[in-house]
C-alpha cells in the first residue's frame, strides 16, 4: 500500500497546475491574473501551455490506474485474511 499513497503524490505532483485562464486555444482576452487565481484556488502554478491545458486527458487515466491498482491491493489482502481464518 505503500507504493499505492506515492502514486497518488505523483499523480497530484503533476496534476497541481491550474488551466483557468487558457481557455480554448489562445488564453483569454479577460484581465485576469493567472499566479492570483493559482494562490486563491492553492494550484502549485498556472498551466503552461494553454493547448495542453485545455486537450489534455492524461490525467483521468492516471487517476483510474491509481485507484485500481490500489483496490487490487486491498482485494488480495483481504482474500489473504480471509484464507488464513482471523
Amino acid at each position: 500500500l505503500e507504493r499505492d499513497a506515492g502514486r497518488y503524490i505523483d499523480c497530484q505532483e503533476r496534476l497541481n497546475f491550474c488551466p483557468l485562464g487558457a481557455c480554448a486555444l489562445a488564453g483569454t482576452g479577460l484581465p485576469i491574473d493567472r499566479f492570483m487565481t493559482v494562490s486563491a484556488l492553492g494550484f502549485t502554478e498556472p498551466m503552461r501551455n494553454s493547448i495542453d491545458a485545455v486537450s489534455d486527458r492524461d490525467f483521468v487515466l492516471e487517476f483510474l490506474y491509481a485507484n485500481s491498482n490500489t483496490a487490487i491491493h486491498l482485494i488480495t489482502s483481504c482474500r489473504r485474511v480471509g484464507t488464513l481464518g482471523l
